[in-house]
């Protein structure tokens, strides 16, 4: 099982390849300490495809047990529509929490966020959206589509980094 990054494809046989990962990175600084920022992109809410500026259509919250949230949910990216459910592994001592795509469009991509603090106090939000590929057609499809996708992903982090603003300032009133 690799990681693929930077476009390196398997050798693969009959046009298959065996399961590798496209990573999609990225990062953003919010002007929030690390503590509120984690607690509210964690804190998942059935109106969350309200509060992101794309990719997330719908997302219902199924189940939280302790440090685990079930979640089912439909993305639309570059006008791809995957539909399935996701297992959320939070993490708060550590400030990081893990999405792994248990069933539908996508399954067996992991997602992976940690926040850190700055100098400045505030937060800075790493993830990696490593996706699943097991056919070649994929595998060249995600890696030539990257830059649109991460277009995508900060335009949905756009509309939540947005919707926390309203979120924090209307706490702090």
């Amino acid at each position: 099982m690799g990681r693929l990054r930077g476009g390196h494809a398997p050798r693969p046989r009959g046009g298959e390849a065996k399961e590798t990962f496209v990573d999609v990175a990225y990062r953003r600084t919010f002007p929030h300490d690390v503590a509120r920022v984690y607690a509210w992109l964690t804190d998942y809410r059935d109106d969350d495809h309200e509060r992101a500026g794309a990719i997330v259509q719908r997302r219902t919250v199924l189940r939280r047990e302790g440090d685990v949230v079930l979640l089912e949910g439909h993305n639309v990216t570059l006008g791809r529509h995957a539909r399935g459910q996701a297992e959320v592994r939070l993490f708060p001592e550590e400030r990081r929490w893990e999405a792994r795509i248990l069933s539908g469009n996508g399954r067996g991509s992991v997602y992976t966020y940690r926040l850190t603090p700055t100098p400045s106090g505030h937060a800075r939000l790493e993830v990696h959206y490593k996706t699943c590929v097991r056919r070649l057609k994929g595998l060249l499809l995600l890696n030539l589509a990257r830059p649109a996708i991460k277009r995508e992903v900060a335009r949905m982090w756009d509309g939540f980094a947005e919707a926390m603003e309203k979120d924090l300032a209307a706490q702090r009133s």
